[in-house]
C-alpha cells in the first residue's frame, strides 16, 4: 500500500510541475522522487556531496497503470534489458513498481542509501503485451549517470555517401572535465556531414563554451533578472581552444528539455544551418534551493532572454513533431524527421 500511495503522490507532483511554473509557485521535491536525486546531484557543491542511489537509468511519470517510461539512459540496466520509451513498468519482485523505493529501502534516510545486491524481476507492459525482465540496479549519483549516458549515446551512420552523427547530451555542466569531455565528444564527430544533438531529457548548467562548440564566439543574447545559477554563465572555468562544428545541426527538444538546454536551443536557433525539432520545452529555467530533507524549485518568472520569458512557456521548436511519451512504437518520428532534414541540406 505504501508504494501505491507514494506513486500516486509522485504522479500528482509531476503533473503539477507545469502549473507551478506558470503560476510562479515553489515546487517541492522529496526523496521519494527520482527528480530529487537528479537535482540534488547537479546542485551539490562538491563531488562527495552528490547522493547516490540504486537506479536502473530511466525517466518517466506515474500513471494509473504503473510507471510510464519516457526516456532510457544509454548503457544503464533498463537500456541493456531492452526497456524502451513508452513501456509501463508494473511491478518489481511482485510489488507495485516505485522508481526509488523498489530498489532502495524506504526506511533509510537518503544520505545513507547503500548498494543493493542481486537482481530484480520487473513486469513490463508494452503495447498491451506483458513480459518479465530481470536486471540489477546501478548504485551511482545521477550527475555521473547522466554524463556517462551522454558518452554512451554517441553513434554515426551512413546514408548514401553522407555520414550523420548523433549524441544525446543528457548533462550540461561547467566543470573543466565536463567541458573537455564534451569538447572531445563533438570533435570525434567533426568528420560527419551533419549531427543530431538530442536534448530531450537534458538537465544541467550553462557555460558560454557550450555555445562555442556549435557557433563561433560568445552568443549574442542578453539576460535580465537571471536566477543565481545563470548569473555567472559567462564565467568559464576553462578556456577551451575548441574547433566549432560548422556543418548542419539538428537539436531535438521536448517537454523534458529543461534549464540550460532550453537557453542553448534558443540561442542556436538563429543560425541558418541549425534547426530545432520536436515539441515545446519544459520552461524550467529557475534555480534550486537545497534543504536537509527536500529541494525547492524556485521559478525564474522575471527572467528575460532578449524579449522572451521562458519560465512556464519554454522554447518552441522551429519544426513541431509530436511524439507522445505514451506511444509505444519502434520508430522515433522526431529523430527520423531530423535525419530527413539533414539529408536535404548536406
Amino acid at each position: 500500500m505504501i508504494y501505491r500511495f507514494l506513486s500516486l503522490v509522485l504522479g500528482l507532483l509531476l503533473s503539477n510541475i507545469a502549473l507551478a511554473a506558470e503560476t510562479g509557485a515553489i515546487t517541492n521535491y522529496s526523496p521519494d522522487q527520482l527528480e530529487y536525486y537528479l537535482f540534488q546531484a547537479f546542485n551539490a557543491p562538491f563531488q562527495q556531496d552528490r547522493q547516490a542511489l540504486n537506479h536502473i537509468g530511466i525517466q518517466g511519470q506515474v500513471t494509473e497503470r504503473g510507471f510510464l517510461v519516457s526516456a532510457v539512459l544509454q548503457g544503464y540496466p533498463a537500456h541493456e534489458a531492452g526497456i524502451n520509451r513508452g513501456d509501463i513498468i508494473l511491478s518489481a519482485n511482485g510489488s507495485p513498481f516505485h522508481p526509488v523505493f523498489s530498489f532502495n529501502q524506504s526506511t533509510q534516510a537518503p544520505d545513507v542509501l547503500s548498494p543493493q545486491m542481486g537482481t530484480f524481476d520487473l513486469e513490463v507492459s508494452r503495447a498491451d503485451q506483458t513480459r518479465r525482465i530481470s536486471l540489477s540496479p546501478r548504485f551511482e549519483n545521477l550527475y555521473d549517470s547522466y554524463r556517462n549516458a551522454t558518452l554512451n549515446s554517441v553513434q554515426e551512420f551512413s546514408s548514401g555517401n553522407k555520414v550523420i552523427g548523433y549524441v544525446q547530451i543528457w548533462a550540461l555542466a561547467r566543470s573543466s572535465d565536463s567541458l573537455l569531455s564534451l569538447q572531445q565528444l563533438i570533435a570525434s564527430l567533426d568528420h560527419c556531414d551533419g549531427i543530431i544533438v538530442d536534448l530531450r531529457g537534458s538537465y544541467g548548467f550553462l557555460d558560454w563554451q557550450h555555445f562555442t562548440l556549435f557557433n563561433p564566439g560568445k552568443p549574442d543574447i542578453t539576460m535580465a533578472d537571471a536566477p543565481a545559477w545563470l548569473g555567472s554563465w559567462q564565467s568559464s572555468s576553462l578556456a577551451m581552444a575548441a574547433e566549432t562544428y560548422r556543418k548542419p545541426l539538428v537539436l531535438l527538444i521536448d517537454s523534458s528539455t529543461r534549464g540550460a538546454a532550453e537557453i542553448l536551443t534558443l540561442a542556436l536557433d538563429d543560425a541558418e544551418r541549425i534547426s530545432s525539432m520536436g515539441t515545446r520545452t519544459a520552461g524550467m529555467v529557475g534555480s534550486m534551493e537545497l534543504r536537509q530533507d527536500s529541494l525547492n524549485y524556485l521559478p525564474a518568472t522575471e527572467l528575460m532572454i532578449g524579449e522572451q520569458t521562458l519560465e512556464g512557456t519554454g522554447v518552441a521548436p522551429e519544426q513541431k513533431v509530436d511524439y507522445p511519451f505514451d506511444e509505444s512504437r519502434r520508430d522515433d518520428p522526431q529523430f527520423e524527421t531530423a535525419v530527413t532534414w539533414l539529408l536535404g541540406v548536406i
